[in-house]
């Protein structure tokens, strides 16, 4: 059925946002929202309905991120934009290339600017001509009516006032049902993590695995009789979260609830995770959202099981992923909080975790019913797709060698063969030489293709990998181009030239693609050699200098609540630095700032504001007493600092 509003979005870029721009479209146009991911049902022909609903719209609304222009094919490495199979750009053209044309906004999301002409395939250059819409999050609402008055006459948008005033009373008391639904679906939609750039940067380096898809599916259909946790083990890099990324789209008819726990979650992430799973769950099953009306994890984690026992009471099921356990942070006790998993798993509800095989296993040993599934390492035969995959054409023996030398490692195999469609004219034979006697050094393929242009490796590449090393979260590009003192053009550059080295979410902050990469730049830390790419100073250096963004003038500046919060990048700034300040002055040996810090009570004030749960404050007085107890401070030196953790 074609819809008269159609929003064209691209996945990697801003489908968060296209997910709660369609919200708050819907609420107002009812049945009248094309957005794929809502629409698109498993079995549907799906080109051909979206080629439909581009031809048939009233209105088209280009929706444009930090990495729209920029956004590239993981495979070729080319700008999607500059392929002409790129569905983006084809919406466009055949938007454009209607007479009459609908009505067509470019819509600036997530701090991106509308592009010029010159850097667009000439088939939608015309796309900046059109007077643009930019959407602020500070003032979300506002922004959505002033899109909406642009619309053709005949969309009327649905209000309380129109029903008040003409209907019957009937329809206003249902009116205010409506208002009532769409208040609940906002504030459950607030607690909602989008994964989708994660899930689909994972599936874009799967292929084969095909034994172990039909293991786990097995697994998991006959765990619904029970109930149970499916624990999927392997080491970094083994591909548990390509796995995983491959069963959701697998169960994806049955809409499975997903968590994908970051690389650097910070110390309290089980609180996001439950309020993530839970608004999923209430919005899924129609259940009341009073279940996530606390942000305390002791009456979430009653909540959780209290949601899973009503839903199976209603005779429902259910399928719940959560990747890289392993990534929560240990507390103060040095032991990882997952008791917010229910002890006992209620039949018709699976449970797919999936973790490296170290200390977290041991508290997921009693729940149960409990099975844990080890990831066989990558066959050879994938091996072989792989290759295919990337166009890269081996001698037999020389393909059985390369795979032995990289012990059959999926990580390293994939970025091996990435290389070598890289450089076609590279000899594989010393590709084979140089590797296995060390395959991390996989790695250094990449870094030594980026050290061709030295300036540029020097001045920008160089340093972006050091702020993003040492970043306890994802940030943005804004936040880049300030720590790096840099101009946006060179650090999109930078980023482009990176490519997947470095990953990004559906925000557009920036991190490092995998664990592995981070073990790889400090692979040198306690050991230093000729490829080493960031010593202990560079390290220390690097906290340093985001300490110095984190509080640019004086440490009261992080936080002032006299100030407008209209400004998003200024709240990145002032988040951030409220919740990893001191984490950045201990690694930078930054001790007499780090106690000033904690003896402020300015800063302690702001930082029980912003955390009233005090684990933030706790884990903070934890970096101090490190520093007390280091061998710079003398038995009296340390009695006085004591002072300034009370």
């Amino acid at each position: 059925m074609n819809k008269p509003i159609f929003i064209s979005y691209r996945i990697n870029d801003a489908a968060g946002h296209a997910g709660r721009l369609s919200d708050a479209l819907k609420s107002r146009f009812p049945g009248q929202v094309f957005l794929d991911a809502d629409v698109l049902k498993g079995g549907m022909l799906w080109a051909p309905e979206i080629e439909e609903n581009v031809r048939n719209c009233d209105v088209f609304l280009a929706l444009i991120g930090e990495m729209w222009l920029r956004a590239q094919d993981p495979d070729s490495g080319m700008r999607r934009l500059d392929q002409p199979e790129d569905w983006v750009r084809r919406e466009i053209e055949i938007a454009l290339a209607r007479n009459p044309r609908p009505l067509i906004v470019p819509v600036l999301v997530g701090g991106g600017a509308l592009p010029k002409a010159a850097h667009l395939p000439a088939s939608i250059a015309q796309l900046p001509d059109f007077q643009h819409q930019t959407i602020d999050p500070s003032d979300y609402e506002h922004g959505i009516e002033r899109l909406a008055e642009r619309f053709p006459r005949h969309l009327q948008p649905i209000t309380r006032s129109v029903l008040t005033l003409e209907g019957s009373p009937a329809e206003a008391r249902g009116e205010t049902d409506r208002e009532s639904t769409r208040g609940r679906e906002l504030r459950l939609g607030a607690m909602l993590v989008d994964h989708r750039s994660f899930l689909h940067n994972r599936l874009d380096s799967f292929v084969g695995r095909a034994s172990e898809l039909a293991s786990l599916t097995s697994l998991i259909q006959t765990n619904r009789l029970t109930g149970g946790y499916i624990t999927i083990t392997g080491e970094a890099g083994q591909g548990k979260s390509s796995i995983i990324a491959k069963l959701i789209d697998t169960f994806a008819p049955e809409t499975p609830i997903v968590h994908v726990i970051p690389f650097n979650p910070g110390p309290d992430h089980q609180i996001i995770l439950l309020r993530d799973i839970l608004a999923q769950l209430l919005l899924k099953h129609d259940l009341p959202d009073i279940y996530v009306a606390s942000e305390t994890r002791p009456i979430l984690r009653h909540s959780f099981s209290k949601v899973l026992q009503e839903i199976v009471s209603h005779s429902g099921r259910e399928t719940i992923f959560i990747d890289g356990l392993d990534q929560i942070q240990e507390d103060l006790t040095g032991e990882r909080d997952l008791t917010f998993l229910p002890r006992t798993i209620p039949p018709g509800i699976v449970c797919v975790i999936g973790t490296r095989p170290n200390d977290t296993l041991r508290p997921l040993e009693l729940l149960t019913p409990h099975q844990e599934y080890k990831l066989p390492v990558l066959g050879e035969g994938d091996f072989t797709l792989i290759l295919q995959r990337r166009g890269v054409a081996l001698p037999a023996d020389l393909m059985h060698k390369l795979y032995l030398g990289l012990q059959a490692h999926a990580l390293y195999l994939d970025l091996a063969a990435k290389e070598l469609a890289f450089a076609a004219n590279s000899d594989p034979a010393a590709l084979f030489s140089r590797l296995t006697p060390n395959p991390e050094s996989v790695f250094s393929l990449s870094i030594d293709r980026l050290k061709l242009t030295r300036d540029r490796w020097q001045h920008i590449l160089k340093p972006i990998l050091g702020v993003l090393l040492v970043a306890q979260e994802a940030i943005s590009e804004h936040a880049l181009r300030i720590l790096l003192r840099a101009e946006g053009d060179d650090v999109r550059e930078g980023l482009l030239k990176l490519g997947g080295l470095v990953s990004h979410d559906s925000r557009g902050y920036y991190q490092l693609f995998h664990l592995k990469f981070y073990d790889y730049l400090r692979s040198a830390k306690h050991e230093y050699d000729a490829r080493s790419v960031f010593d202990p100073d560079d390290e220390i250096n690097w906290h340093r200098r985001v300490a110095e963004w984190c509080a640019p003038s004086a440490l009261h500046s992080i936080d002032r609540s006299d100030e407008p919060a209209g400004d998003s990048k200024e709240q990145e700034r002032r988040s951030y630095a409220l919740d990893h300040l001191v984490a950045h002055l201990y690694h930078a040996n930054e001790w007499t700032l780090l106690f000033g810090c904690l003896d402020s009570d300015e800063y302690r004030r702001a930082k029980l504001q912003h955390d009233p749960s005090t684990r933030g404050y706790a884990r903070d007085l934890e970096f101090g007493c490190r520093a007390l107890v280091s061998k710079l401070y003398s038995i009296d030196e340390r009695i006085a600092l004591t002072a300034k953790l009370w």
